[in-house]
């Protein structure tokens, strides 16, 4: 947190504004790995970068007028409901792919936020899932998924496609949370039990916000 502070700052020094920001960084991690700030690595990774570097742009004043905001997340969230506690799982329970897989449920939902509070001023919030495709962290995580499905696995061009089109054409939302793929819009459930999330797009905002200022 503290280097998405120091580019922050550094970005404000420099008087950039910023039209498209693609909020892309992100890791899988099997053991679990506690940051120097005592987070866990997906958490810190995955979705509270993303968090303090796109508010910070917000309220610094950093991002245009008509700013386009991608949230790159993945279709491993769709196995997940949003449990806040379990977001930053640190000691016993800790499962490499859950950590990983609400990392990205929460992504989406953060988007969804975004979009409610800034959307009528006219920025573009959007979640996207580029497919599966072969990266290291694939390759790290899943060796035995990747060997037995490596001949079907995206390039890292077709992966990024949808994010490149949403950059462009910024195309008209129907739903206030959703995640496209393939340059169309899409639901984000497909298992009866993900909308039970225990936890509101507001709550997750106020929860990261806790973590922010903590």
């Amino acid at each position: 947190m503290a280097d998405v502070r120091k580019l922050l700052d550094r970005l404000q020094q420099q008087g950039v504004r910023i039209d498209v920001l693609i909020d892309n960084v992100g890791i899988q991690k099997r053991d679990q790995i506690i940051t120097k700030e005592g987070l866990e690595t997906s958490f810190a990774t995955n979705i509270l970068s993303h968090y303090l570097l796109t508010t910070g742009l917000l309220e610094r004043g950093l991002l245009s007028p008509q700013a386009t905001v991608i949230e790159v997340s993945s279709g491993g969230m769709y196995n997940h409901m949003m449990v806040l506690k379990d977001l930053n799982i640190t000691g016993e329970g800790y499962l490499g792919v859950r950590a990983y897989g609400l990392s990205k449920r929460a992504q989406v939902m953060l988007a969804a936020h975004w979009r409610e509070q800034h959307g009528g001023r006219g920025m573009e919030f959007y979640a996207m899932h580029p497919g599966w495709v072969d990266t290291a962290a694939v390759g790290r995580s899943m060796p035995r998924f990747r060997a037995m499905l490596k001949s079907v696995l995206r390039e890292h061009y077709q992966g990024a496609d949808t994010i490149v089109w949403l950059a462009d054409k910024r195309p008209k939302q129907k739903q206030v949370e959703a995640i496209w793929f393939d340059r169309k819009e899409r639901p984000v459930h497909i298992y009866e039990h993900t909308p039970k999330s225990t936890a509101t797009r507001g709550q997750l905002a106020e929860y990261l916000a806790g973590w922010v200022k903590g």
